[in-house]
């Protein structure tokens, strides 16, 4: 192998750690407490509140977005071991309350599984997964990042 090659492959290695990293495709961080259907309620108190309680008390959204939520329903796929849930999930249970928005939270371990199931032929491979659905159809998906969860729910909605 020439210098030339093994440098190409260090940094397409070095490339791979580093995004695999950055998302929450995976992790080894993962309680193992019981995954499945999680009431918003439920998000408030322990092994949750821990982390949703000083993002839902801190985050600020703009409230003059049209969110017609006529015949909506929202599904939420979350792993608590996963930043990014850690971020989105308790923003989008205040967007959720402001707009009383119909929603189901899932919470899957770190192979994108629950003791339920419900995640099953729904195509989650990364968390957080906003599946957004008018009628019972899909319409449209939010998966793992957004600068403006509200904004990214109103285009969606709204198309």
């Amino acid at each position: 192998m020439t210098k030339q090659h093994y440098i190409t492959a260090v940094l397409i290695l070095l490339f791979s750690v580093i995004i695999s990293s950055s998302d929450c495709g995976s992790s080894q961080y993962y309680d193992g407490h019981t995954t499945g259907n999680v009431s918003t309620e439920e998000l408030f108190y322990e092994p949750y509140s821990s982390w949703v309680y000083p993002v839902y008390a801190d985050y600020q959204f703009n409230q003059n977005y049209s969110l017609n939520q006529s015949n909506i329903h929202i599904e939420v796929y979350f792993g608590s071991w996963c930043w990014m849930s850690r971020q989105h999930v308790p923003e989008f249970i205040k967007i959720a309350q402001y707009y009383n928005l119909n929603h189901q939270l899932f919470e899957l371990n770190t192979d994108k599984g629950s003791t339920e199931g419900f995640e099953r032929g729904k195509e989650i491979y990364y968390v957080p997964t906003f599946v957004v659905y008018r009628n019972g159809t899909e319409i449209g998906r939010i998966i793992e990042q957004s600068t403006d969860l509200a904004k990214d729910l109103e285009q969606i909605i709204n198309q």
